[in-house]
């Protein structure tokens, strides 16, 4: 979160009238905070937090820093500029995560994507599921055990 949004949080108050920000630690709810101005301001439609365990996230350096020299752009100015640009490329590694999406499920487990999708739509409450307003969620470890017993969901190599 950027300071603009940390100075909204630091205010809210929970349902006994703590406030959740702890001022000792700066901690929310004993997670510690990381400010970055690049993070977008509190708005409508926004996203200002990114919130979880980012341990198992990999951020892969996809080549080398390019740099340009400007010396055009500047030469009234008797200056030179720098151009720099990094590619980076990032997703957290499929198997530290709990909680998979359909389409984790299938790379992870390697899975046959019409049966996996039919198992889906046909099954409702299964210990393996998890539901996030109207999306499926897969647990990891319990779809494991449900992979044992079924083996038939995997795509045959």
């Amino acid at each position: 979160m950027n300071d603009e949004t940390a100075l909204v949080l630091r205010k809210l108050k929970d349902a006994d009238g703590n406030y959740i920000w702890n001022h000792n630690t700066d901690t929310i709810f004993g997670k510690s905070v990381f400010i970055s101005d690049f993070m977008p301001n509190v708005n409508n439609g926004n996203k200002p937090i990114a919130f979880g365990d980012f341990s198992y996230y990999w951020i892969v350096n996809r080549s080398g820093i390019l740099v340009r020299t400007l010396a055009e752009k500047f030469a009234l100015s008797q200056q030179t500029g720098y151009l720099a640009c990094e590619y980076l490329d990032a997703r957290p590694d499929l198997a530290e995560k709990n909680i998979l999406n359909p389409s984790e499920a299938i790379e992870y487990f390697v899975l046959s994507r019409r049966k996996f999708y039919d198992l889906l739509n046909n099954t409702d409450g299964e210990d393996f599921l998890a539901y996030y307003g109207e999306r499926k969620l897969i647990l990891r470890v319990a779809f494991e055990r449900h992979l044992h017993n079924h083996p038939k969901l995997r795509r045959r190599v």
